[in-house]
């Protein structure tokens, strides 16, 4: 019998850290147990959509969505090779203009015990002001709050 606790983590996602694996960074630690249920999670909004490849109608929300669930895929893809077998992730793309208080109406609906996301490590003028996702998360959300850094781009 598996008396291993099970935990809701939900890991928060741009472009950006799927692209450049920022997160899976953590798999070799035990984060990414197979104990755990993974919701893969990203809200687009306006900046999202400022940002998406010429090729991608802003919109055409079947199109978005594609776009990020194809990007979703290879990242599960990666999360899977280099974590334990029968991992369980679920994949949310999410469409709200308030992506901050979206994110903490999502991790009350799912009763996440914890959240994963990325920092851009923004300094100086930018760095000075608590407006950042990351920042309203780790002051509002309902569970404990993990914040990656970047990794150096040397």
């Amino acid at each position: 019998m598996n008396n291993a606790v099970t935990h809701n983590i939900a890991l928060f996602l741009s472009g950006e850290e799927v692209a450049d694996d920022s997160l899976l960074q953590y798999a070799h630690d035990g984060l990414f147990s197979g104990n755990n249920h993974f919701h893969l999670v990203h809200i687009v909004d306006e900046a999202s959509l400022k940002s998406l490849p010429v090729n991608v109608d802003p919109n055409d929300e079947e199109a978005v969505r594609n776009f990020y669930d194809e990007k979703f895929s290879a990242f599960s893809e990666k999360m899977s090779q280099q974590c334990e077998k029968g991992l369980q992730m679920k994949r949310h793309i999410l469409f709200h203009n308030q992506a901050k208080l979206h994110a903490l109406h999502f991790l009350k609906e799912i009763k996440a015990d914890s959240c994963v996301l990325a920092t851009r490590g923004e300094q100086g003028v930018e760095g000075i002001f608590a407006e950042s996702f990351s920042y309203y998360l780790v002051a509002h959300a309902p569970c404990d709050v993990l914040v990656v850094r970047p990794r150096d781009k040397k």
